[in-house]
């Protein structure tokens, strides 16, 4: 596995791992029947971690060509 595939799997599992535990804190908040104004930052945080995950999984899966490997 060259480098950056294996910088963009680290990258993506870390991305996870913080959707695990943000999604851990917002079933808590409900649990306890937090407003959603106190659980929206948490959403938030959530969705951008996803976003990160997403992207890292991507540049895993589909990595760019460099111009010595064509």
């Amino acid at each position: 596995m060259s480098a950056a595939r294996h910088a963009a799997f680290q990258a993506a599992r870390r991305a996870m791992e913080t959707c695990k535990e943000l999604d851990a804190q917002l079933e808590s908040a409900r649990s306890f029947g937090a407003p959603a104004w106190e659980t929206r930052p948490i959403e938030k945080r959530r969705e951008e971690a996803s976003v990160k995950f997403h992207r890292a999984y991507a540049a895993f899966k589909y990595p760019k060509e460099s111009s010595d490997e064509r």
